[in-house]
């Protein structure tokens, strides 16, 4: 009796692993579905069919469908959202855009679009051959565009460079953003700064406007101009101590010590007289006094 149940065992042991499943070493018992799905995939994935695997991932940036068939020359400060999402770019990143330039942004050069903040690698090098900014794009309207561009990005002769220089007593704000290093807080403080002093007598004042660094003026010299003519007068004899005050150049200190001495000593009889009044030096006097009249 003892005989056959030892020979039962060694039977049932030596049959056993022919009777379970097999698995891989090191998964242990209760994970065979598990087993099974990674097989299946590994499957699938060697079929070449990656939509079939259930390990795939997407990208990190799941970009729209390009459509190839509106890929053409474009202006990224005119494109419409609707443009962008055809170039390939997410709603999202595209509606980044169009409020970054309704806010005053513009792109200057085509590597700007490098700077958008969503814009993978891979979808800038294929839109930067396309790239054309302000009258480039104009030059481009009457040609019809070769299925891909000869070049990354062609250089204009240097014969077609041209300069764009404003008169800074007439620009608006529109102009003078569209100047390197001109945002649009500091083109409207410019407007403004103008607008109080009563107008320009030298380029040379724009910097005194809050924000306008040494060398950005330095680097827009040579676009601006001053357009001859007169500025709007301050007529000393008869203006008001509100009215002065609002002036950059008097403010309220020098408004008043003005106001008195008139009042103390009666008219000026010439703008030079009012280097009588004793906070008026010699430096406030050359900037004042084209701004004076004794009318």
């Amino acid at each position: 009796m003892g005989i056959g149940v030892l020979i039962f065992l060694i039977l049932t042991i030596f049959l056993l692993p022919s009777l379970l499943p097999l698995r891989p070493p090191g998964v242990p018992a209760g994970t065979d579905s598990a087993w099974i799905l990674l097989r299946k995939n590994r499957d699938n994935e060697g079929s070449g069919d990656p939509e079939a695997s259930t390990l795939t991932r997407k990208t990190e940036y799941d970009a729209a469908p390009m459509d190839t068939r509106k890929l053409n020359y474009f202006d990224p400060n005119t494109l419409s959202e609707q443009g962008w999402v055809e170039l390939g770019v997410k709603p999202k990143t595209a509606a980044t855009i169009i409020r970054y330039r309704s806010k005053g942004g513009a792109f200057r050069k085509p590597e700007d679009l490098q700077k958008i903040y969503g814009l993978p690698p891979a979808l800038y090098e294929k839109l930067l051959p396309w790239v054309r900014i302000g009258k480039e794009q104009e030059q481009l309207v009457s040609r019809e565009p070769a299925k891909q561009p000869a070049a990354p990005f062609p250089v204009r002769e240097s014969h077609e460079k041209i300069t764009r220089v404003i008169d800074i007593n007439t620009s608006d704000t529109t102009a003078f953003i569209a100047l390197p290093g001109i945002g649009s807080k500091l083109a409207n403080r410019i407007v403004s700064f103008r607008e109080k002093l009563g107008g320009f007598y030298a380029v040379e004042q724009l910097g005194e406007v809050f924000g306008l660094a040494d060398s950005v003026l330095y680097k827009i010299r040579p676009q601006l101009k001053l357009a001859a003519g007169p500025v709007r007068k301050i007529r000393i004899n008869s203006v008001t101590i509100d009215e002065l005050k609002t002036h950059p150049y008097f403010r309220y200190e020098l408004a008043k010590t003005v106001i008195a001495y008139r009042n103390a000593h009666g008219a000026f009889r010439s703008p030079e007289d009012i280097k009588q009044v004793a906070l008026i030096t010699d430096d406030v006097f050359r900037k004042i006094a084209p701004y004076l009249s004794c009318e």
